[in-house]
């Protein structure tokens, strides 16, 4: 992903800065030079805090005990303006767009200084770590946006048609990169498909933006901050299947390979609270932060359009139309899994079906933490059969899987510190009514018309349902109690005086 204004911020860790025997809190033993304290500030930002008469800054912010979630570091690159227009309120703005529009990304030189992290008695905090990776991520960004390319910008998709360098190469006294793509399809309807998130021309310059997100004006960062998942602009791919003939059905298998790894990252279930880091520093202990690597749940998420093939009268091709479904497969290791949809046509006819990617940035600003999503499971799920209306008619749905939340798939254990177990709840509905919609025939004998329907009873837990509930009956008859156990014998002739 290609970020659009989104803040980089150094790997966390705890820098416990202990007090020594016979000291207090504000005595300037416990970390000669502020060493420890300038590479707390550098992972976790100072807050804002300026200090007072009585007491030095550096004090108030040990006393903090490395709050917050880390100091947010500019990446110096985003969406500037759409035809032209810049955002006109603000840090952060979200558009509409239609086809045919153009976005102009940029690109923007600079480093943070050398004595970012200084004090007068000691060498100043490395920030090398820092341009690095940013200008790692301008270079990658740029290499990638190469004129002719198509990108994928929430619901909506971007062809590259311009570039203002041919190499940005990032000097101090080299040029800045401009980009210009032009939207090309938007995928579904509303607005909120059709909207892509532009950054200011300051969010671009600024090497620091705050440590509170742009909650307040600490440091002048009032709303410097895009967030996780303000628009990036992704590599994509779209799958598609077609009918070669008209067909009742259309069954797709899917093979997917859905996982993530960590390499070195912060162990964040190890962390400490702030107060609890304090009076371990108070009690002259040093707490360390762990770190992981390993395998991660990650989840891929899709979204079906279907069209019928070929023209319409007027010799044009037909509309995409979404199915009205967002489906999503979960893994955590690097193992295929294999899982099929099965969709019923309502009517003999030849369709084509597109499968477009649901980002994770799509999933998180765009899907309510209760909406549904359709987990795709053959190995653990339960079978799903699903009645679909759009403008080419009804399809129906069967797969196996299960049914989840958004807000589930959204959230990560492992990237939180004391994450709590909720139950995941999907509200359903009990029917009021039940009517005839037609008669099965009896082929044995003649037709019997059922005049009436009306619930009756629920059936006692575990009793068989369905299929296999009239197999039961075929061969034993009404049971007079659940749980009465008997013993059934049936012989087939197999011919040539064998039987079985």
């Amino acid at each position: 992903a290609i970020a659009n204004g989104t803040n980089y911020r150094v790997n966390w860790k705890v820098i416990a800065v202990p007090v020594l025997e016979g000291n207090n809190r504000d005595d300037p033993d416990n970390d000669p030079g502020r060493a420890l304290l300038l590479e707390r500030i550098k992972i976790a930002g100072d807050y804002g805090l300026t200090g007072d008469g009585s007491t030095p800054k550096w004090v108030e912010v040990l006393k903090s005990g490395q709050k917050g979630v880390g100091r947010n570091y500019g990446r110096r690159m985003g969406i500037i303006s759409i035809n032209g227009v810049k955002v006109t309120s603000g840090e952060t703005e979200v558009r509409q767009v239609a086809v045919g529009d153009r976005a102009v990304f940029r690109i923007e030189k600079g480093r943070l200084s050398t004595n970012t992290y200084y004090f007068k008695q000691t060498k100043s905090t490395q920030v090398d770590d820092i341009n690095t990776e940013v200008f790692e991520g301008q270079k990658e960004a740029d290499d990638a946006m190469q004129i002719g390319e198509t990108f994928m910008i929430g619901r909506t998709v971007w062809v590259v048609e311009n570039r203002a360098l041919d190499i940005f190469r990032g000097r101090d006294d080299g040029e800045q990169q401009e980009i210009t793509l032009r939207c090309i399809e938007i995928f579904g309807k509303g607005p909120l498909s059709a909207s892509i998130g532009l950054i200011s021309p300051r969010m671009i310059r600024r090497g620091i933006y705050n440590d509170d997100n742009g909650k307040t004006n600490a440091r002048n960062g009032l709303g410097l901050n895009a967030g996780t998942n303000f628009y990036p602009v992704l590599r994509f791919a779209i799958g598609v299947v077609r009918n070669n003939r008209a067909c009742d059905s259309t069954e797709i298998g899917i093979r997917s390979q859905v996982w993530q790894k960590s390499n070195g990252l912060c162990n964040f279930a190890s962390l400490p609270s702030p107060k609890e880091l304090r009076r371990a520093e108070a009690n002259q202990v040093a707490l360390q932060s762990g770190t992981m690597s390993n395998y991660m749940r990650r989840t891929s998420a899709f979204a079906l359009f279907l069209r019928p093939a070929g023209t319409d009268a007027q010799g044009n091709e037909y509309a995409w139309e979404p199915l009205g479904q967002t489906f999503c497969v979960s893994g955590r290791i690097p193992q295929d899994q294999f899982n099929y949809l099965r969709l019923v046509h309502p009517e003999q006819a030849q369709f084509e079906y597109r499968f477009v990617p649901n980002p994770g940035a799509d999933i998180a600003r765009r899907f309510n933490d209760e909406d549904r999503l359709l987990l795709l499971n053959a190995k653990n799920g339960g079978p799903i059969g699903e009645q679909y209306q759009t403008p080419y008619g009804t399809f129906t749905l069967n797969t196996v899987g299960e049914y989840t939340t958004a807000g589930a798939v959204k959230f990560n254990r492992q990237m939180a510190t004391d994450a709590r177990v909720t139950e995941e709840r999907i509200d359903a509905t009990i029917p009021s009514s039940v009517e005839i919609e037609n008669y099965v025939p009896d082929i044995e004998g003649a037709d019997a018309t059922v005049t009436e329907v009306a619930f009756f009873d629920w059936l006692p837990d575990g009793v068989s349902t369905g299929r296999a509930g009239a197999t039961y009956y075929e061969f034993f008859g009404q049971a007079s109690q659940a749980g009465l156990v008997r013993t059934y014998r049936r012989t087939v002739n197999l011919g040539d005086g064998r039987s079985a």
